[in-house]
């Protein structure tokens, strides 16, 4: 009987090359802001978990139904999350403050010719028409963020709004990127005057239920 045996893998310049490509990721990950660079992260993201796979779980020596079960797995993972996360929560993030602008701009129209009483009441509030130009596509009309699945839910998880104001203008004025995905910078568009009053109708709004 015979023993079958396999090269004895590089580990130790294998994890030389798994520290660098960590590294790099890290310092590309400080401007990843554009999609080239997301791109290049995600690619060095794969090799890092090829190598790792490959060799310190030794798929690259398993029997060839394995390997095919691994790529198979691997593969309906990347088509669910490359094909529907982007949809669910990033659709917003890739369109520019402009254009988000206009798709807000247009749902209010919506609204306004649908009758929506609420929102009407809620005009004369300061804050109220930025919020319904610029946020509510995302955060919506009732601050739920479609429960939390395209923007932060306002209602069911308190702790957005029990941050301090500076902490919450820094996110309005600079963009945010969290779990859901990523809000745009309002900086350039809204005034001072604006983002104060948008947060202040936020909290007067949805921070008390």
């Amino acid at each position: 009987m015979t023993n079958k045996t396999h090269p004895h893998p590089p580990y130790i310049r294998i994890w030389f090359i798994l520290l660098a490509a960590l590294a790099g990721s890290l310092v590309l990950g400080i401007w990843a802001g554009s999609k080239i660079m997301v791109a290049v992260i995600f690619a060095v993201a794969a090799a890092k978990a090829f190598l790792v796979v490959t060799y310190f779980m030794h798929l690259k020596f398993a029997p060839r139904w394995i390997r095919l079960i691994a790529v198979g797995a691997v593969s309906v993972v990347a088509v669910l999350y490359f094909g529907l996360i982007p949809d669910i929560q990033l659709g917003y993030a890739s369109l520019s403050t402009d254009q988000l602008a206009v798709i807000n701009q247009a749902s209010a129209a919506v609204r306004s010719d649908a009758g929506d009483g609420s929102a009407t009441a809620a005009a004369s509030i300061p804050g109220a028409d930025t919020y319904q130009t610029y946020c509510v596509a995302c955060h919506q009309a009732d601050g739920r963020g479609l429960n939390g699945k395209l923007a932060a839910d306002f209602i069911a998880d308190p702790s957005r709004l029990a941050k301090s104001d500076e902490e919450l203008l820094k996110s309005i004025r600079e963009g945010i990127t969290g779990e859901i995905g990523q809000m745009p910078p309002w900086g350039s568009v809204l005034s001072e005057t604006q983002q104060l009053e948008v947060l202040s109708y936020v909290r007067s709004q949805f921070g008390g239920k």
